[in-house]
């Protein structure tokens, strides 16, 4: 390819999208983001709903996407495991599916959980119920390997511990096996979330949306914890309403990794690398604002090695302007 008098960067990456889970168009029979029927759904994977024909793919190439991170909906706690892909022009998940790809998990907090399960008479219904359900859970994963360990240390006699897919996926987390991403918005979201992590002893490897981590961004920061965030997406519900276009920026003065994102469909992909230029408008450099779609991301998701810039090794995953 000829590309004197062109751009070439690094292929644009968002960690964050619904891409082939909310299929357009928008109709009941694509909506396969959400597994609504309980609030824990540690157990489900994006990747058995993803449609690699979803028209939107071909739109995100178009505009400079070449890998995103699709994820289960904010419908739920804990809402199941996400993909890694690559817009390859692939038609089955193992064409697309990044291989390197570290294991990565969706959580969410907040108003949608209270809504959904609230206005059903169910748990649940305020921030105390979100945080009492999952700490449980936790604590019966906790329980779950104990078993298993008992079981393979008496050599493995008799019938095995029953599995449980929930409880196994939350073992996974308990014992660092995967990068949580979790929903959240207000700072009593992030508080809560620090002291779960800190009491179970696991990791968060970003907040996303996060628009009020600005107000937190040394302790953020000090977690070495990732924001992933919208340039300048605020009002839309109440945990939104004390957004400022300036967020990232200042997560960013602050050492904090900061990607931009999607929320695919709630942005469109082929809008994505205007979010970097709307946080380069209020104050992000250009070099800085270009890092957020592309090795910030990268870095994110743990796969930076392969991916995020143009160094010799990596995947050719570039996009001429």
């Amino acid at each position: 390819i000829d590309a004197r008098g062109k751009y070439v960067l690094p292929g644009l990456i968002d960690p964050h999208s619904h891409l082939g889970v909310y299929s357009l168009p928008s109709l009941r029979a694509n909506s396969d983001g959400n597994e609504m029927t309980g609030d824990i759904e540690a157990q489900v994977r994006s990747e058995d709903s993803i449609n690699t024909d979803d028209p939107e793919i071909p739109r995100a190439v178009g505009a400079g996407v070449t890998i995103v991170q699709v994820l289960p909906g904010s419908g739920n706690n804990i809402g199941g495991w996400a993909t890694v892909v690559k817009l390859n022009g692939g038609q089955t998940l193992d064409e697309i599916k990044f291989a390197n790809a570290p294991a990565s998990m969706k959580w969410a907090w907040g108003e949608n959980q209270k809504r959904t399960y609230g206005n059903r008479g169910q748990a649940p219904s305020t921030l105390m119920g979100e945080a009492a359900i999952v700490r449980q859970r936790l604590y019966d994963a906790q329980n779950y390997m104990a078993k298993w360990k008992a079981w393979e240390d008496g050599g493995k006699k008799g019938a095995p511990p029953v599995r449980d897919l929930q409880l196994e996926a939350l073992a996974d987390v308990l014992q660092g096996k995967v990068r949580l991403n979790i929903h959240s918005y207000q700072v009593n979201h992030f508080e809560t979330l620090f002291r779960i992590a800190d009491e179970f002893n696991f990791k968060i490897a970003a907040l996303h949306h996060a628009l009020d981590a600005y107000m937190i961004a040394p302790e953020i920061a000090r977690r070495h914890i990732g924001v992933v965030t919208f340039a300048d997406s605020w009002g839309f519900k109440v945990e939104g309403w004390d957004a400022i276009p300036q967020n990232a920026y200042l997560l960013w003065k602050q050492g904090v990794t900061v990607s931009l994102h999607t929320d695919n469909p709630v942005i469109e992909e082929c809008n994505y690398i205007e979010q970097a230029a709307i946080i380069n408008h209020y104050g992000m450099p250009d070099e800085a604002a270009l890092q957020a779609v592309t090795i910030n991301p990268a870095k994110i998701l743990g796969i930076d090695k392969w991916t995020g810039s143009i160094d010799a090794g990596k995947d050719a995953d570039l996009v001429i302007w």
